[in-house]
């Protein structure tokens, strides 16, 4: 016959064992979730950065089309022809041309003594003084359109020289910012990169012991 006590031993002994099973499947499993859990925002983290350097490369891509259209041809000819007229009015050449007949008579007026009981050809005299005044207006007028259209193209504040420096520095300041949110987000992505996951820390499995123990009692009353 079996000795009562071996038999209680083994059955306590069976049931440590499967304690310790249970112990350690749990665990098992405790530290599979962690690592699905750490996969898991891996992915998520790495689907963000995928978006945000996208965004950030669309920045430049835009500052850069930016300036590339503020540099063409027909932005650079409206810009410049409005300086040209801006400059142009405020040099006066848009102020109304002087009536050649008002200036022939002022300047009558002035020699009137010269010209008292002088017919001069009267007629004569007025319309060559009035072609005169017409033709000193005209040039007049032609310096300060050619000075102003060469002034739009040099660093008035809306000449071209100014306009092209302030667009390009405007443009290289958004890509170069753009450019840099890329790599301080990619810096701080690899740093997630390298955080590992959580690893349980390993515990004494009481049942394992109890499960040995009572196994090496089973065996020396088995013996005796």
């Amino acid at each position: 016959m079996c000795d009562p006590l071996s038999l209680v031993l083994g059955g306590l002994s069976a049931a440590a064992s499967l304690a310790s099973n249970s112990v350690q499947a749990n665990a098992v499993k405790k530290q599979e979730n962690l690592n699905n859990q750490w996969m898991m925002m891996q992915e998520r983290e790495r689907r963000a950065e995928a978006a945000r350097q996208e965004q950030m490369r669309q920045q430049a891509e835009s500052a850069r089309a930016a300036t590339v259209q503020d540099m063409s041809p027909e932005n650079q000819g409206t810009a410049q022809q409005a300086e040209a007229e801006r400059l142009e009015e405020k040099l006066g050449g848009n102020e109304p041309a002087a009536d050649p007949n008002a200036a022939v008579a002022a300047q009558t007026e002035g020699n009137a003594a010269l010209l008292e009981g002088k017919a001069m050809g009267g007629q004569e005299f007025n319309a060559d003084m009035g072609s005169r005044i017409s033709k000193a207006t005209a040039d007049a007028r032609a310096r300060i359109r050619a000075l102003a259209t060469a002034q739009s193209f040099g660093g008035t504040s809306g000449g071209l020289q100014t306009r092209n420096a302030l667009e390009l520095n405007e443009g290289e300041q958004g890509i170069n910012l753009a450019n840099n949110m890329r790599q301080g987000s990619l810096s701080a992505f690899q740093s997630v990169q390298n955080i590992e996951p959580v690893k349980l820390n390993p515990v004494s499995n009481p049942w394992g012991g109890i499960a040995s123990a009572l196994g090496g009692m089973v065996g020396k009353f088995g013996k005796a």
